[in-house]
């Protein structure tokens, strides 16, 4: 995380949003108080497939439409 001056972010927009989108998150402060926080976009799709890709080694493929023998009642 990088800290920033509100001048210094005036002054360099664009190169702390580039960072932003590379994946940095940067603090702006005036005075020593936070003011705001730029965080990175959110790749959602990106996102997704990575969980998937993880959920993908330790899931287990079974048949789930066939009977089992256990007799579940629905009244219990």
């Amino acid at each position: 995380m990088q800290i920033v001056k509100i001048d210094d972010l005036h002054a360099n927009l664009l190169k702390y949003l580039n960072l932003a989108n590379s994946g940095e998150t940067i603090s702006v402060t005036s005075e020593g108080r936070l003011l705001a926080t730029i965080t990175p976009p959110n790749k959602q799709k990106e996102t997704a497939r990575k969980q998937l890709e993880l959920l993908s080694q330790t899931a287990v493929i079974d048949d789930i439409i066939s009977p089992i023998d256990t007799n579940w009642n629905a009244s219990e």
